[in-house]
């Protein structure tokens, strides 16, 4: 895992190896510091963003597998494409606090304070909100094509990368109002 200096482009390196299958990043803050939370299908790992030092956490292919990743104050969730699942945990404990099933290739998920989660299924194209309470299911937005990146924006909209459109989309959660903010990109990933 590298970090670039965006003012001047100059790149180093914060981990090398230690990880089976990477896939997504989260940022968040551990004790006062920087903290990048990787997803990875042998388990989830904390970064230290300063001294590059891993944290494993307790490996349970069930329960922290994972290809993508986001936490809040309390929670950290996971989903996997191999498990076909969304796993939300106590960021605390590490226990799991609820699972969701009936996805088909969970790729970007979004979770929010207040315990609302996002999933883009890149199989079957859809944006789906699930609800704090997790007994609420909605899909938000059908027929992407590809959705594999998902970020919130400053004003509360998802943003949703579509690999195989090759577009950025800017959705509003509510209504499914979609936005084309780039298009002709070349399978664009992470957001």
């Amino acid at each position: 895992i590298g970090a670039i200096d965006p003012a001047s482009g100059a790149q180093r390196s914060v981990v090398q190896g230690r990880f089976a299958a990477p896939g997504g990043l989260a940022f968040t803050r551990r004790d006062g510091r920087a903290t990048l939370l990787v997803a990875d299908a042998m388990g989830w790992r904390e970064v230290d963003a300063v001294t590059g030092t891993v944290t494993m956490q307790p490996f349970d292919l069930l329960a922290n597998g994972s290809s993508t990743i986001a936490v809040t104050a309390r929670h950290v969730v996971l989903g996997y494409v191999r498990r076909a699942s969304v796993t939300v945990l106590d960021r605390a404990s590490g226990q799991v606090q609820r699972a969701f099933k009936g996805f088909q290739q969970p790729m970007g998920v979004v979770a929010l304070e207040d315990g609302t989660i996002f999933v883009v299924d890149y199989a079957s194209g859809e944006l789906v909100q699930l609800s704090a309470t997790g007994d609420e299911r909605r899909v938000v937005a059908t027929g992407l094509a590809g959705p594999v990146g998902l970020a919130l924006d400053a004003q509360g909209r998802l943003l949703v990368s579509e690999a195989t459109a090759g577009r950025l989309l800017r959705i509003d959660p509510a209504s499914g109002a979609r936005e084309v903010l780039a298009s002709r990109l070349s399978q664009p990933e992470g957001i």
